[in-house]
């Protein structure tokens, strides 16, 4: 298998141990993915790659119980998943005139200050930091907190407080890329590298991010973003609009970062799925809780870069009639899978549904209004679609199904 430098410059990897000859020649530190531990199913991918089925296999002799193969039905592993896709419809200029965009600044809003008194919301998982709150996190969540039990006398100090704290962030992270770049760059300096070899050290800082540190931050900058540009206070919005390139910037870092993990099978993209035999008791406890796990990072990943996106489209349009289309990402909108506050939950939940996660994306809300009911999908799904589809959409297709 390729190293992660080569996969993720789409060079040949000549494969070898310690480093490989380009990442030698170059001074990268070479890395390969982690070996695959085969999970208790074979996983079978349509040859477009667009459809995903499972057969439970058998583990031990005997095989796996046959209900709990909802579990199986790991569609957010499948790379085609992680290909931004564009609305054919909205390619171009985008434009809304129904009051769907307020709507749903309301409910971003809202997502803020449920994160910050229930530590979860649509947005941000309860799991996802339930065991540890990066600084980078910490820091977004005091300032969220500030800025929910914040005072009319205290309101304007709040917002500096906030606005500090994302141009902190923001510093932070361009001196992390640029001490991490120059590092890597610096062989290619020694040697007298130029050339497209060496200019690929350009954007290392970034690459050499794990998704994990991807995700805190893009989830930070989108928390200070929904404060900032939405409040109403004239610095802060016009900062917060400075900064909507590199939040776009870091929504498509954060895509391809989970894309790479899913095509070489790094850490959180395994299925870890248990070691012996799955009976019906392990495989609604322990085993079914790595895939849980995954699917909660997965799903964050997913939910971020689409708000982030959602948000510069929404701010856009409401402050210039049009704005161009950046493309989506699949995500799970059936009802009681993200708020599932186990893995046992989560799994009843699928076995409920019979395995239908009600995928939802901005470029298939046509399809999406004529095969579910308004009942089957929770909140972030519908959020999405008050955006792409309109608010008078959404309540004709509630009342039909009705």
């Amino acid at each position: 298998m390729a190293c992660v430098s080569c996969t993720k410059a789409k060079r040949r990897c000549s494969k070898q141990i310690p480093a490989c000859s380009r990442c030698t020649r170059q001074g990268i530190d070479c890395r390969y993915p982690a070996p695959r531990v085969a999970p208790p199913y074979h996983l079978v991918f349509t040859e477009d790659g667009q459809g995903i089925s499972a057969v439970a296999a058998p583990i031990g002799g005997q095989p796996v119980n046959e209900i709990d193969a909802y579990i199986a039905n790991l569609w957010f592993l499948n790379p085609t998943s992680w290909n931004a896709k564009p609305a054919p419809h909205l390619i171009g200029r985008v434009s809304f005139t129904d009051q769907a965009l307020p709507h749903f600044v309301g409910q971003l809003q809202r997502w803020v200050g449920q994160w910050t008194s229930d530590a979860r919301c649509p947005l941000i998982h309860g799991q996802l930091f339930a065991s540890d709150l990066p600084l980078i996190v910490q820091d977004a969540f005091t300032a969220a907190v500030a800025y929910q039990s914040r005072t009319p006398a205290m309101g304007r100090a709040v917002l500096r407080i906030v606005a500090d704290r994302a141009t902190r962030l923001v510093q932070q992270q361009q001196q992390q890329q640029h001490d991490e770049s120059t590092q890597a760059s610096a062989p290619h300096a020694a040697a007298g590298v130029e050339g497209s070899e060496g200019a690929e050290n350009e954007n290392l800082g970034s690459v050499m991010l794990d998704t994990t540190t991807h995700l805190q931050r893009t989830a930070a900058l989108v928390i200070y973003t929904i404060i900032c540009l939405f409040d109403g206070d004239i610095r802060c919005r016009a900062e917060a609009e400075e900064r909507l390139d590199l939040l776009i910037a870091w929504a498509y870092q954060l895509r391809e970062s989970a894309s790479l993990d899913v095509a070489c099978q790094i850490d959180w993209a395994v299925p870890y799925l248990g070691e012996g035999t799955i009976t019906t008791a392990t495989a609604a406890t322990a085993d079914v809780e790595h895939v849980w796990q995954a699917w909660i990072f997965a799903e964050s990943v997913r939910r971020v870069y689409t708000t982030a996106l959602l948000i510069v489209t929404t701010y856009r349009i409401m402050k210039q009639g049009w704005t161009e289309c950046f493309g989506s990402l699949p995500v799970s909108g059936a009802d009681g899978l993200w708020d599932a506050p186990s893995a046992y939950t989560w799994l009843a939940k699928l076995r409920e549904k019979k395995g239908n996660m009600s995928i939802v994306q901005v470029a298939d809300e046509n399809l999406l209004l004529t095969g579910f009911n308004p009942a089957d999908l929770d909140e972030f799904a519908r959020a999405v679609l008050s955006v792409t589809c309109g608010l008078e959409t959404l309540e004709r297709w509630s009342a039909n199904a009705g």
